[in-house]
């Protein structure tokens, strides 16, 4: 067996690390700036992303918050409406059926559609308390200008912000 030697190159001789100074993994060497270079890029994508996930989470939660808002100004006002169209229903009943103007000063009909009246004052805003003091006075249910007693006194009454003007 012939064995020819094998000649070395300088280009395929690569020398062993010197002693202590690369790892293996080659990690040795690297300042601190190099590791910075490294992470900063990630680190400002992870940044980036964290504040833009934070602020979505705050514009959604300000959008759902004035949802609410809305949802809760809409109910009020259907309850409000409610309880005005059950006043004038019970009103209707009462001036049909229980002949509320033509009721005795002390009679509990009157006494009735007072506290009904009060009431609902109480719960509605300015311009439902407006429409209530219209049918009223149109009904002839409280004094207007003439000398005669109302069949429903108004004393003590919530009047705030009700326009009291002709109508």
């Amino acid at each position: 067996m012939d064995q020819k030697p094998v000649q070395e190159t300088e280009q395929d001789f690569i020398p062993p690390p010197a002693a202590g100074t690369e790892s293996r993994w080659g990690l040795r060497g690297k300042t601190v700036w190099d590791w910075l270079q490294l992470l900063i890029v990630p680190l400002m994508l992870a940044l980036i992303t964290v504040g833009f996930a934070w602020y979505q989470n705050a514009q959604q939660n300000d959008v759902e918050d004035r949802r609410a808002q809305a949802e809760r100004e809409l109910a009020e006002q259907r309850a409000q409406d409610e309880a005005l169209q059950a006043y004038l229903d019970q009103m209707n009943t009462l001036l049909l059926e229980h002949n509320l103007r033509n009721s005795k000063e002390d009679s509990g009909v009157r006494t009735l559609a007072r506290a009904r009246t009060l009431t609902v004052l109480e719960t509605v805003n300015s311009s439902r308390k407006t429409r209530l003091m219209q049918f009223l006075t149109e009904a002839e249910l409280v004094q207007e200008g003439n000398e005669t007693d109302p069949i429903i006194p108004l004393t003590g009454a919530a009047l705030r912000g009700a326009y009291l003007g002709a109508t």
